[in-house]
């Protein structure tokens, strides 16, 4: 009795031990894990009363030693088994096995069979943590699958949300596409028609220029031949001046023989006077009559010589004044014509043609001169315009006409000179010997005057080549001009297809779903590493639920089976996944996105062959412990540390399945963070373009606007070269006009035309 008693209280002792150990073991790993224990003792009751509900128990296990144990804990406190000898003995005798008595046998027995019933209990305390461990599990698994869900359909809304984004930007992109080319062919029908009646007026002024030039070619010709005309009328004049210095030489020796017969009948007269004196001194006194005679023609010839002495002066006088004018005149016409001409603006070359021209004109005013004292004198005919003008008028026209006119006025002025010449020689011999070296001074001056008439005529033609030359170099600057601006046109136009063509291929390649389809094969993996756990979990409580062998090994197999192809499964969509990606280079994001999604499904991977690996070896020792189990306390302890280590690796993969989810969702964030990033690089890109686009635009219509600027203004001094060709041409057919009328009358009014040259 004594030994049962000891025993009883050795098992409460053992018990209480027992519930504070795994009460401090549960309470460092798991708050909610509640022990055995709980079930029939509370932390707040007092030791008997825990003592009491072992009693109970025992009664409930048909325990025989009851009373005794209510009595020895009624009667008093028992001794503590640390301090007691018998515990020493029971120790020794549990350590040597050995049954000393049939009492102590009958008590180890009843102890026995106490500590099953407790370990009994134990084992269904641990069964109910154990369910409400795989409840709270399961609570969690569909808290995971509702949080799945939420993600899921986030990243839904955000696709949506991207796609609609994408169709916004495709539409705006393509709406600009559509603007820009109605402006692009706006722009081109604008050139087109800008070109073509540019061209059509430059062909039409083209033709009109040609026109003029064949004009001024047969102008050209004309001149020509009239010059050869002028050549050989110079050369005939010539001809006829050396005619006249050989009658002048005739006449001069005319001239000395009768001044010679003049002195030898002077000399015979006065001889005769004075055989007549003497003869009439002999005889008697002269008669009066021929004494009055005598003297009546002496005073007769000195009145005559006064006379012709007086009107010499007065041609000499005249003669000089009328040259200084018409010289005057002649030069201030010719800076006028000059002045208004715009083929040549250098003022030296001016200058010099004025200068060439007034000593050309020179020979015609000297002629004038002579002609107008001829005519004042003899009261002969007297032209209308100077011969200076006519002389002018006849290099600048082509009329064969004038050229002839011109020359008949200078062989009558020749003639007219001459006869002057026939008659001054008959006058005094201080006069003839004058008017002969005048006259000489005045032949050479025409023939040096006619032939610096010859240079500036050869002068002004070299001008005239170069005027063609110059004109035909502003042509094919015109056409070079025309030409470059067309090449840059379709330069730019071909430039912005380049542009919209890379716009439109980067927009596509970075608008790829990769990302989308990344996840989509993500959340699949998830759900089938989340059905593996299920299923491995229904293997777990079948194995610890079994009661029939044969058929937890039938289902634990089919569950095996099951897992094998799911594994294989997801083995192969994984290797197709990795084998769909596009082989190409790619942008940094899109490599750096594609690496990360390689590195998770590398990770994947890897951890599927783990899982896969540790579940065959579950399944293995599951089968051998179904097949070898013995009822024995080592083999329960066993299977409970493999449970327990078990659900210790089921927990602790499924933390690190939720830390791997959420480092997914942060990768997913951080890769939507860099693509919505990267959008918006696109839309500044974009923005950027359509400001370069608008940019070169303006660059553009500005530069054609002052290209068309330059060719009004080109086109406008064209105009008024032209216009002020076209006013010469008239003046010229205008003063030829007048030059044929007013040739009719021959008369010329000096006092008008020199009072209008000096008002001007």
């Amino acid at each position: 009795m004594y030994g049962d008693l000891i025993l009883a209280h050795a098992v409460l002792d053992y018990i209480l031990e027992c519930k504070n150990v795994i009460h401090k073991s549960h309470r460092r790993s798991e708050p909610r894990l509640v022990s055995a224990l709980d079930h029939f003792s509370d932390q707040a009751e007092t030791t008997e009363k825990k003592r009491v509900r072992v009693v109970f128990i025992f009664r409930l296990n048909t325990f025989d030693y009851l009373t005794i144990i209510m009595d020895s804990m009624e009667n008093g406190d028992p001794q503590n088994l640390s301090e007691s000898s018998l515990q020493t003995e029971l120790k020794a005798f549990l350590e040597n096995g050995i049954a000393r008595s049939e009492t102590e046998a009958m008590a180890l027995g009843k102890f026995l069979k106490a500590a099953s019933t407790f370990f009994n209990q134990e084992v269904s305390a641990l069964r109910s943590n154990l369910e409400q461990t795989t409840a709270e599990r399961d609570k969690f698994y569909n808290d995971l699958i509702e949080a799945n869900n939420r993600a899921q359909m986030l990243a839904q809304e955000i696709d949506d949300r991207h796609a609609n984004i994408e169709k916004e930007s495709l539409k705006l992109i393509r709406t600009l596409e559509v603007k820009h080319g109605e402006q692009i062919k706006y722009l081109q029908e604008e050139l087109e028609a800008e070109r073509d009646s540019s061209l059509s007026r430059w062909q039409q002024e083209k033709d009109d220029l040609v026109k003029q030039l064949n004009m001024t070619k047969e102008v050209e010709m004309q001149l020509k031949s009239s010059m050869d005309l002028i050549q050989k009328d110079n050369d005939k004049l010539l001809k006829e001046l050396g005619a006249m210095n050989e009658l002048i030489n005739n006449l001069e020796t005319g001239k000395a023989e009768l001044e010679k017969e003049l002195e030898t009948y002077i000399f015979s007269q006065t001889v005769s006077m004075k055989s007549h004196q003497i003869g009439d001194s002999v005889d008697g006194q002269m008669s009066p009559s021929v004494i009055a005679a005598v003297v009546e023609e002496n005073r007769r010839l000195r009145d005559t010589n006064d006379e012709l002495q007086a009107e010499l002066e007065t041609t000499k006088s005249r003669l000089s004044r009328s040259r200084s004018s018409d010289l005057s005149r002649s030069v201030q016409s010719f800076s006028r014509r000059c002045d208004s001409a715009d083929y040549d603006s250098d003022p030296e070359t001016s200058q010099l043609r004025s200068r060439k021209l007034r000593k050309s004109v020179g020979i015609s005013e000297s002629i004038g001169d002579l002609r107008g004292d001829l005519d004042n004198k003899e009261g002969q005919e007297v032209f209308e315009q100077s011969i200076a003008t006519q002389l002018f008028m006849a290099k600048r026209s082509s009329s064969f006409e004038s050229l002839s006119k011109l020359k008949g006025k200078l062989v009558k002025v020749l003639e007219r000179w001459k006869a002057h010449f026939n008659e001054d020689s008959s006058g005094s011999c201080s006069s003839t010997e004058t008017l002969r070296e005048k006259h000489e001074s005045f032949l050479q001056e025409i023939e040096n005057k006619l032939i610096e008439a010859a240079a500036t005529e050869s002068v002004l033609v070299a001008q005239l080549e170069d005027l063609k030359q110059k004109y035909e170099q502003l042509q094919d600057i015109q056409q070079e001009e025309c030409m470059n601006l067309s090449s840059d046109l379709n330069e730019y136009k071909k430039r912005l297809r380049h542009i919209e063509g890379t716009v439109e291929e980067a927009v596509k390649q970075e608008m790829e779903p990769y990302k989308h389809t990344l996840e989509q094969h993500q959340k699949q993996m998830l759900d089938k590493c989340a059905e593996l756990h299920c299923r491995i979990e229904e293997a777990t409580h079948i194995v610890n639920q079994a009661i029939d062998k044969e058929k937890a090994l039938s289902s634990v197999q089919s569950i095996k089976v099951e897992v094998a192809t799911k594994i294989k499964e997801l083995e192969s969509n994984s290797k197709k996944f990795v084998d769909s990606f596009p082989k190409k280079e790619m942008n940094p994001v899109d490599s750096h996105s594609s690496i990360c999604d390689k590195m998770q499904c590398s990770e994947i991977k890897t951890e599927l062959d783990r899982i896969k690996f540790e579940i065959l070896k579950m399944i293995v020792d599951k089968e051998e412990l179904m097949k070898n189990r013995i009822d024995s306390s080592d083999i329960d302890k066993r299977i409970e540390e493999r449970v327990t280590y078990e659900t210790e690796l089921l927990q602790k993969r499924i933390r690190e399945l939720n830390q791997t989810v959420l480092d997914q969702k942060e990768k997913s964030a951080t890769e939507k963070r860099m693509l919505e990033e990267r959008t918006k690089e696109l839309e500044h890109g974009l923005d950027t373009l359509k400001e370069e686009y608008d940019d070169l635009d303006i660059y553009w219509q500005q530069k054609i606007e002052e290209e068309r600027d330059l060719f009004k203004k080109e086109r406008d001094i064209m105009d008024e070269k032209f216009n002020g060709l076209q006013v010469k041409i008239k003046e010229l057919e205008e003063l030829v006009y007048k030059a044929e009328e007013k040739s009719d009358t021959d008369s010329l009014s000096t006092i008008d035309e020199r009072s209008t040259f000096e008002k001007q």
